[in-house]
């Protein structure tokens, strides 16, 4: 982890990792930060939104909205179809049976798979 805090460049992280027995090219490295970078970006863009959520409270609804949607973004899920499905069905869905519109217990019309199909 060092070596990410001390800013040090790839070609030099490489060379560390070849002293210690471990050949990975920089475009693995590369690789790594960029897909870091992609994952933390939606943080970095939401920043300045997180500011203005009106209370706690309304800090709080947006973190569990945004759990949500990144769950069904694990699951494979599109978010906008997870959102239309459970909007859809929640006004009839028991409230003692919640959890059956969790992203990894609902299968909406729409995931990214079928999308790709």
């Amino acid at each position: 982890m060092a070596k990410y805090c001390d800013h040090q460049p790839l070609y030099r992280q490489s060379a560390i990792y070849a002293r210690h027995g471990v050949t990975l090219p920089r475009s693995t490295l590369a690789d790594w930060v960029a897909g870091s970078s992609q994952l933390l970006r939606p943080l970095a863009l939401g920043r300045k939104n997180f500011l203005f959520a009106g209370s706690d409270a309304g800090g709080h609804s947006a973190a569990s909205i945004y759990s949500l949607l990144g769950s069904a973004a694990l699951n494979g899920i599109e978010s906008m179809a997870y959102l239309r499905e459970v909007l859809a069905r929640i006004a009839e869905h028991p409230v003692n049976q919640i959890d059956d519109l969790l992203p990894w217990n609902l299968t909406p019309h729409c995931t990214a798979l079928d999308r790709a199909a």
